[in-house]
């Protein structure tokens, strides 16, 4: 008999033995061999979208390259932004476009410490970016427009296709990156174009349209001169671009540039003052409900106020015995922004004359006033008088006194051969 210790030796190297025939037997577990990520597919770096979710499906295999149950093993992901997964199949949202993450999945045995891994690239697209010109942007009603969306862009791709939206009341074509639309109607009109790149993403961008009626002033003209305190008739006219009116759909503002209050209404009335001054006049004619949008409404003029002319009169002589012959002469008179087209005398004694510079005789003794009045090109008229005193001779008295007689004379005060001149 052996001893009692020895036997337990000799029966543990025999269960020893006996496990390691059966590990021969049946195989020694090993890790996986290299894991495959099946989903995403992707040959090379896979493309996805910014915030949308994608689904990464991992599978492991043996060295045989026979699948793997999936209770058998652990998965775990690393996404390269900071975040982490576990299990065969995950959702993950990237978040930032143009970058590229690199996506590893891990996997082994459950139970064990040894870790097989793969990776894959992902890239995040860059979304298009929709540009759009429009020319012209506004314009006079009928208005053409050409619409160019071919400068849009996509910095990691391609535009697939471009998707343009006009108002009912456009009629417009499109074809690919431009379309051209017409407009008939006064208005504001929006639209919006949208491009879709090769990975399904989209941009829209609006824009707007601005058809607007020309404004015109019907009269006065440019340049006009009124008379200060006198009421002028101003008409204004919204037209197309055929000349075309429109009356019912736009309204009329008028800034006289005065300092008064605006006025409303497609003819108004207005008086100026200030004698020589030149006023700006701005009509702003804008569609009724909407406020005004573009300048090309607005239509100037301008008004002067008339400098009344300014008469003088020269005579030779002012007094003398009757009948006394006056030389007047007019031709000094003026007018500063314009000219006199018409010079009235009144001799202040019933007679008168539209010359010049006329000459006249006084009969009669006795004070006379004399007053010229001057007409100018705007019809205005200043006058000016001068007073003309004619006197008689007086005849010599005699007086008998005694043996002699005495002669009594008051010779007259003449001035002939002077000239008096009243400004």
């Amino acid at each position: 008999m052996y001893p009692r210790s020895l036997r337990y030796a000799q029966r543990g190297i025999l269960s020893l033995f006996f496990l390691v025939i059966a590990l021969f037997i049946t195989g020694c577990p090993s890790p996986p061999h290299r894991p495959t990520i099946v989903k995403p597919q992707s040959e090379g770096v896979y493309r996805a979208i910014a915030g949308q979710e994608v689904e990464f499906q991992g599978e492991a295999r043996d060295s045989q390259g026979s699948p793997l149950e999936e209770e058998e093993i652990e998965y775990a992901w690393d996404f390269d932004d900071g975040t982490t997964g576990k299990g065969r199949v995950v959702k993950h949202a990237f978040r930032t476009p143009g970058r590229e993450y690199t996506v590893k999945l891990a996997v082994r045995r459950k139970g064990s410490k040894e870790w097989t891994t793969t990776s894959l690239t992902v890239y995040v697209d860059i979304p298009p970016k929709a540009q759009v010109q429009v020319k012209p942007s506004k314009g006079p009603v009928p208005l053409t427009v050409t619409l160019d969306g071919s400068e849009s862009e996509d910095p990691d791709g391609s535009i697939d296709r471009w998707i343009w939206e006009f108002e009912e009341e456009a009629a417009c074509q499109a074809s690919d990156s431009t379309a051209t639309c017409t407009y008939e109607e006064l208005g504001v009109y929006r639209g919006t174009l949208t491009v879709v790149d090769n990975m399904g993403q989209e941009d829209s961008t609006s824009f707007e349209v601005h058809v607007f009626p020309i404004a015109k002033i019907v009269r006065p003209e440019p340049g006009y001169r009124v008379i200060e305190g006198q009421e002028i008739r101003f008409e204004g006219q919204a037209q197309d671009l055929y000349g075309n009116p429109f009356d019912s759909s736009v309204e009329y503002i008028w800034d006289f540039g005065d300092g008064t209050p605006k006025k409303k209404g497609r003819i108004v009335s207005h008086a100026f003052r200030g004698e020589g001054r030149t006023y700006n006049i701005t009509l702003i004619v804008q569609m009724k409900g909407l406020k005004q949008f573009a300048n090309e409404q607005i239509a100037r003029t301008s008004i002067s106020i008339n400098v009344p002319p300014v008469p003088v009169i020269e005579i030779d002589r002012d007094q003398g015995e009757a009948p006394l012959l006056v030389r007047f002469d007019g031709s000094r008179s003026s007018d500063k922004d314009g000219k006199i087209v018409q010079w009235d005398w009144n001799f202040g004694d019933g007679k008168g004359s539209e010359e010049l510079s006329p000459i006249h005789e006084y009969r009669q003794p006795g004070t006379y006033t004399a007053k010229l009045t001057v007409t100018d090109d705007m019809g205005q008229t200043t006058s000016k008088s001068i007073t003309i005193s004619v006197y008689s001779i007086d005849i010599p008295i005699f007086h008998q006194i005694g043996s002699f007689a005495e002669m009594i004379y008051s010779p007259p005060n003449d001035i002939y051969g002077s000239r008096i001149t009243m400004w």
